[in-house]
C-alpha cells in the first residue's frame, strides 16, 4: 500500500492525538512512505510552536522532534517544482485549499499518476480530505 502523508496525520504519529493508532497503523502496514518535500518545514514549525504553548511538555516534544528527524530518510519525499505547480493551479479552481494544502494534493496526485497505482491520502483535515476523495484518492484515518 503507498500512504501519502500531509503533516495533519503525520502529526499523530509523533504526538498522541485523536487517530493516532490508525496512523501508526498505516505507517506500519505502507510499502511506500510518502509526501511534500515541505512537510518538514511544516512539521518543524508544528512541533516548535507546540513547545512554545507548551513548555512543560517540552521533554516529549523533543524526542517527537528527534523521531520526526529519523524518519524522514524513510519518506519519499516529492520535490515541489512545475510538475506540482500546474496541477496545484487546476485544483486552486476546483477546491477551497490553502497553499500548503494544494501542494499535498498535487503532490499526492502527481505521485499516484506516475506510479498508476492507488494512493491513500493520509490527512487529518476534512476539507482536504473531501478534495482528495474528489480526485479519487483513497483518504485515511
Amino acid at each position: 500500500m503507498i500512504v501519502y502523508f500531509d503533516t495533519s496525520a503525520l502529526l499523530k504519529r509523533y504526538i498522541a492525538e485523536v487517530d493516532s493508532e490508525r496512523v501508526l497503523s498505516l505507517w506500519a502496514s505502507a510499502s511506500v512512505l510518502a509526501t511534500s518535500q515541505i512537510l518538514y518545514a511544516e512539521m518543524a514549525a508544528t512541533l516548535a510552536r507546540k513547545r512554545r504553548e507548551q513548555p512543560q511538555s517540552s521533554a516529549l516534544i523533543d524526542q517527537a522532534q528527534q523521531a520526526f528527524r529519523d524518519d524522514w530518510e524513510s519518506l519519499h519525499r516529492i520535490p515541489v517544482d512545475d510538475d506540482v505547480n500546474r496541477r496545484l493551479n487546476a485544483l486552486l479552481i476546483q477546491h477551497p485549499l490553502r497553499g500548503a494544502d494544494s501542494i499535498h494534493l498535487a503532490s499526492a496526485l502527481l505521485l499516484r499518476d506516475v506510479v498508476q497505482e492507488e494512493v491513500t491520502f493520509a490527512c487529518a483535515d476534512l476539507v482536504l480530505v473531501a478534495a482528495a476523495k474528489h480526485e479519487g484518492l483513497l483518504a485515511a484515518p
